[in-house]
């Protein structure tokens, strides 16, 4: 369990602890890389303590490590369930969302790597319960394909959050059309196919589809 005290001294006022990872992770090591990400994800499931990461860029801290410095897909984990962690608190989305990380996660979501695509439908899943998250959805087509496509998953959780944020995407006037005209029912007609999934993922299909004919 994590230390309260050393906690407290980690994230008091006077230290920057963004700072001090991201000049830490600016380095060619991969090993250096990961530990600093491990640090962050850490870190980000400190509920209490995650508004006062995103305001300090901690988002764009890890972004750079996930997208421009690593390699490894390990060390890119750590860093989108860091992200994740932090979207848990609503009140984050909005500027965890302006930093462009779902671009990110629409380009994670294409690895055939089951641990990344769960970590992408989850979020997924999360930013496509309000109109905010569905807007930037629709903002980058590259991304939401990328999202469509984790319904490839031999992972039945990670088919059903891609299937609840493509069902999200249906139900609601704001991203309906737009949403069915870039491939939206093809997820919805995978998940018919697929056996045993929840009768209340099935009734909503149903929904969505019927709304779109």
């Amino acid at each position: 369990s994590a230390d309260p005290e050393g906690i407290a001294k980690i994230m008091a006022p006077d230290v920057d602890i963004v700072e001090v990872l991201t000049k830490l992770s600016n380095t060619y090591s991969e090993e250096a890389q990961q530990d600093c990400a491990k640090c962050f994800c850490n870190l980000s499931k400190l509920s209490e303590h995650s508004a006062q990461l995103v305001k300090l860029n901690a988002v764009h801290a890890i972004m750079m490590i996930a997208m421009v410095r690593a390699v490894d897909t390990t060390t890119k984990a750590f860093c989108a369930k860091a992200i994740l962690n932090l979207m848990e608190e609503e009140s984050n989305r909005s500027l965890i969302l302006e930093q462009g990380a779902l671009q990110m996660f629409g380009t994670f979501g294409i690895m055939d790597n089951e641990a990344m695509m769960s970590i992408c439908a989850k979020v997924f899943c999360v930013v496509s319960g309000s109109k905010l998250g569905r807007r930037f959805i629709m903002m980058r087509v590259s991304s939401m394909k990328g999202f469509f496509s984790l319904i490839r998953s031999k992972v039945r959780e990670t088919q059903l959050n891609c299937a609840r944020a493509v069902l999200n995407l249906l139900r609601y006037d704001d991203s309906m059309k737009f949403s069915v005209d870039h491939g939206a029912l093809t997820v919805v007609r995978v998940l018919t196919t697929l056996e045993d999934y929840s009768s209340d993922v099935q009734t909503l299909a149903a929904n969505g589809a019927s709304n779109n004919e």
